[in-house]
């Protein structure tokens, strides 16, 4: 198993390894042509049940395999609307039922369907909040918790936090209280961690 006993680093100088016994980060090794791996600003690791590491980048969306120490590279191309509109990947997530979610820099989260090798988009209404930054979003979490079992929870620039009905396709925005009104979003939220003892944090 390539992925056992390592850590995998992200780093605006592309993808590291740890094997947790030495002091060394180590260059994960690219024999691609494009040497992706080691120019690409790498913001999000995920690993799949397939045992395939996904990666969001700068520059879009990489899957590399174990296998053939190949990627596949999904970016935004010129009039091709199946393609990332913002290439900028702040997340990747792979839920319970094995669906991959993007979350993007300025064009909400994402869906990819890799059989077809499409997405389908999905954006907070920036009228509702008169902010273009509506649909920065910077990280997707799941919970374990009983009825929860259809939410994606959302931290992002603006609403800070929001929940995805993915049944629905609608979003519900959270909001702190202040001076007794409900006018406040909660601002700027970077990272999601789900505690199966008290909950999801923030």
């Amino acid at each position: 198993d390539p992925c056992s006993n390592r850590i995998f680093i992200g780093s605006n100088k592309g993808l590291f390894y740890s094997d947790g016994e030495s002091n060394d980060l180590m260059a994960f090794p690219d024999q691609s042509k494009d040497k992706h791996l080691h120019n690409l600003s790498i913001r999000s690791i995920c690993l799949d049940r397939k045992n395939r590491l996904w990666l969001g980048t700068n520059f879009g969306l990489l899957c590399y395999s174990f296998i053939d120490s190949t990627y596949k590279h999904i970016y935004t191309e010129i009039n091709n609307k199946e393609s990332f509109t913002d290439n900028n990947v702040q997340d990747v997530y792979e839920d319970r039922e094995g669906n991959l979610w993007v979350a993007t820099w300025g064009s909400g989260i994402r869906k990819y369907n890799e059989i077809k090798n499409t997405f389908e988009d999905y954006l907070n209404d920036s009228a509702q909040f008169k902010t273009p930054i509506a649909n920065i979003s910077l990280q997707i979490a799941e919970t374990n918790i009983k009825g929860e079992e259809d939410l994606l929870w959302i931290a992002s620039d603006n609403p800070g936090f929001s929940c995805f009905h993915k049944t629905t396709k609608k979003f519900e925005r959270y909001f702190t209280l202040w001076q007794d009104t409900r006018y406040l979003m909660l601002g700027h939220s970077r990272c999601l961690y789900y505690d199966p003892k008290d909950g999801l944090w923030i």
